[in-house]
């Protein structure tokens, strides 16, 4: 009986380190979203847009600086920040306020209020293949503003994250990659939208890709969108300097 009862205690002992060692080993991911005060991040943002029917392209290349610059409000678990973003024509300044958002973190999720639009950006633990619904807190039908033109842009989105080895921006390598897709769609001949989203561990976001066109009358299926469409635009913004407290 006193082996028997060894025995089993043993086995309990050893299920329990086994379950203490999983839950030791659960990789959260809180490192791609990194919020502290005095994180800042620069990028190189490139937009090309139609305007006048499609019949002019306009482009332009400026930089964004991202700076986490206040904690706001602490409820429960989840910690929001102030982030204030600026404009500039070179990566070194002078840089102009453009506007103030807000970032947030929980044990669950992140999030990001753009604009009074508030995403769920990643959600906690990272998984591979993991989709959630990230436009929970707004109306994904809503029309909003982008360049001379409105758009449904958030219609039919649905996150999706996939873990990748690597990802390369602006000739600069980066390991452990969280990629996140919001919305690959393409109709070929009405309308077609593509979000996606790439963060580094450590670092947070590299880089985003965010297109949208539309053609009202249907556009040549062999024709690309920038060249036959009613109206829309690609922005690209990349990482190029960054600074993690």
């Amino acid at each position: 009986m006193k082996h028997l009862l060894l025995a089993f205690i043993s086995i309990l002992l050893l299920i329990s380190c086994s379950s203490e060692t999983e839950n030791f080993n659960v990789e959260y991911g809180y490192e791609y979203y990194p919020l502290t005060v005095g994180n800042e991040w620069t990028y190189q943002v490139d937009s090309t847009f139609l305007i006048s029917g499609g019949s002019t392209k306009f482009e332009s290349s400026s930089y964004l600086k991202e700076e986490v610059v206040g904690l706001l409000s602490e409820d429960g678990d989840e910690k929001k920040y102030k982030l204030a973003r600026s404009f500039s024509n070179s990566p070194d300044g002078p840089w102009n306020l453009i506007n103030n958002w807000t970032v947030s973190i929980s044990e669950r999720r992140a999030t990001k209020t753009e604009n009074n639009i508030r995403f769920i950006k990643m959600i906690f633990p990272i998984e591979n293949n993991l989709s959630w619904n990230g436009n929970l807190f707004f109306d994904s039908e809503r029309e909003v503003q982008v360049g001379p033109d409105k758009y449904e842009l958030y219609k039919d989105w649905k996150h999706a994250m996939v873990l990748a080895d690597d990802k390369t921006v602006l000739d600069i390598s980066y390991n452990k990659i969280v990629n996140i897709t919001h919305i690959d769609q393409d109709d070929n001949f009405v309308l077609k939208k593509l979000s996606t989203e790439s963060y580094a561990r450590n670092i947070g976001l590299i880089e985003s890709h965010s297109e949208c066109f539309a053609s009202l009358n249907g556009k040549d299926n062999a024709a690309p969108w920038l060249s036959n469409a009613d109206k829309g635009f690609i922005i690209t913004q990349k990482l190029v300097a960054y600074s993690i407290q």
